[in-house]
């Protein structure tokens, strides 16, 4: 898994601080389902999380019938390197590692501002190799010749709302 959880009381209030135990095999759980009422360890709550996802994914009829091996459908993720597009990276990957019919490109834009970005598409880069993502890179720069960094310092004031 490339992510961990830390145990914390599930539900303070009604527990005084005490840890509770998974409803389904008695582990320490490390989260409540507010939509279930269930308390579930971490293997469960991955577990409840992957379901949900591919069962969204067949109500919704996300993958078309024409998706096959030798023409499957591309879905680009957004992976900014922030902890939600990392776990929807990860949840996407689980649910389609072992289908063909669908092939997972990780998407990363790089704004080009200055020690801002560097750090995260490391990031991103370490975790599509560890999945065996395809990923893609896009800058600023290349797509509009211009940086973040540049616009700032064109027009400092306008700018200074975004970082607000």
């Amino acid at each position: 898994m490339i992510y961990e959880f830390e145990a914390k009381p599930t539900n303070a209030r009604n527990r005084n601080a005490h840890s509770m135990d998974c409803d389904k095999c008695g582990r320490e759980s490390v989260m409540h389902a507010a939509y279930s009422g269930l308390h579930l360890c971490e293997e469960h709550f991955l577990a409840s999380v992957d379901k949900r996802v591919r069962r969204r994914i067949r109500e919704d009829d996300l993958v078309p019938d024409d998706a096959t091996p030798e023409d499957p459908q591309t879905w680009v993720i957004g992976l900014s390197g922030g902890k939600d597009s990392v776990v929807l990276t990860d949840v996407l990957h689980r649910t389609f590692e072992q289908d063909p019919r669908i092939e997972l490109v990780a998407l990363t834009i790089h704004e080009g501002i200055e020690g801002y970005r560097d750090e995260s598409v490391a990031a991103c880069e370490e975790l599509v190799a560890e999945l065996g993502i395809r990923h893609e890179t896009v800058t600023y720069e290349e797509e509009f010749d211009v940086r973040m960094d540049d616009v700032v310092e064109k027009d400092p004031e306008n700018m200074a709302a975004c970082a607000s």
